[in-house]
């Protein structure tokens, strides 16, 4: 009986030690691994910007991606079916308007889900065109407009 107690001590020891070892040996590499970085916090006004871009465009018949960031404004969508591809300069004209602080404005236009055409502005041309220091002609002359394929 005694023996028996014995072996039954040894075996409770023997187990809780290799537990212990192998706890500590799976919880290190744990620690030494690195966290990823928090996500950088958006200002209020950057969030409002951005949903009432996202707005109106809705309302213009066009579910956009919309990013707004201080440097640039980012509007991604599917053109829907018989609407003009020119619905970029209205586009232009609401980002514009909701964000004259970022830098560029770069529309993304997609065609069946399909990439088609980007669209790279200066936001301070697409004010100047606004309020009629240039014509279309001239903001047109100043970005880049290119296929996508």
């Amino acid at each position: 009986m005694r023996r028996k107690l014995i072996y039954i001590l040894i075996l409770a020891i023997l187990l809780i030690s290799v537990s212990v070892y192998f706890s500590h040996y799976f919880r290190e590499p744990i620690k030494e691994q690195e966290r990823p970085e928090a996500p950088k916090p958006v200002s209020i006004e950057l969030r409002e910007e951005n949903t009432q871009l996202y707005s109106l465009l809705y309302e213009m018949g066009l579910n956009p991606l919309v990013d707004v960031t201080e440097e640039r404004v980012l509007v991604r969508y599917n053109l829907p079916e018989g609407m003009n591809e020119e619905t970029y300069y209205r586009v232009l004209a609401y980002s514009a308007k909701t964000s004259p602080n970022s830098e560029t404005i770069i529309i993304q236009i997609y065609r069946n889900y399909h990439p088609y055409m980007e669209i790279k502005a200066n936001t301070q041309d697409v004010l100047s065109w606004i309020e009629g220091k240039i014509s279309k002609e001239d903001l047109s002359k100043r970005f880049v407009r290119r296929e996508i394929k």
